[in-house]
């Protein structure tokens, strides 16, 4: 289910940041080892997410992981 259908339980905020906390751990993990973590990158970068999902994203740290990998890629 989407985080607004949780509105009447009032919990969104709740979701909100547990999925905040686990996308920080999940992009800490996966730039600690990269090769490794290519699968979840990428199934990272292939979910639809909402705007305010978008705004956690950059704040995880994945938009700077992916720059990161992607300038690493050009150096070859």
């Amino acid at each position: 289910p989407k985080v607004d259908d949780l509105l009447c339980g009032g919990m969104v905020n709740e979701v909100r940041e547990a999925f905040a906390e686990a996308m920080s751990s999940v992009v800490q993990l996966a730039a600690d080892h990269p090769i490794a973590s290519t699968g979840s990158i990428g199934l990272l970068c292939t979910i639809p997410y909402t705007r305010a999902e978008e705004k956690c994203l950059v704040r995880s740290g994945l938009v700077h992981l992916l720059d990161k990998l992607c300038s690493l890629g050009s150096h070859r």
